[in-house]
């Protein structure tokens, strides 16, 4: 801590307090979706860790095919190789 600054703080909280400011989240059945902003600044805390933890930049995965396509294609190929008997552990 420099000059008696508090250190750059890369948690959730801010999150978790729109949230909390914004509805109950223990009792309401549906929760309101946050806004575009704070979703983007969590994103930006979440690569800045990466990249301070690996030393290495973020690699933003393609965004083709979309990822629930992608995750449904593996897991077509889990199921079928899981039925052949030939998946990978």
């Amino acid at each position: 801590m420099a000059e008696g600054k508090e250190p750059e703080n890369f948690d959730k909280e801010f999150l978790r307090l729109w949230f909390k400011a914004n509805c109950d989240p223990y009792k309401d059945e549906k929760l309101p979706e946050a806004p575009k902003e704070l979703v983007e600044e969590l994103s930006w805390r979440y690569v800045c860790i990466y990249e301070m933890l690996t030393g290495n930049m973020f690699q933003f995965p393609p965004l083709e095919p979309k990822p629930h396509d992608r995750i449904v294609a593996n897991a077509v190929k889990a199921k079928e190789a899981a039925a052949a008997g030939t998946l990978r552990k």
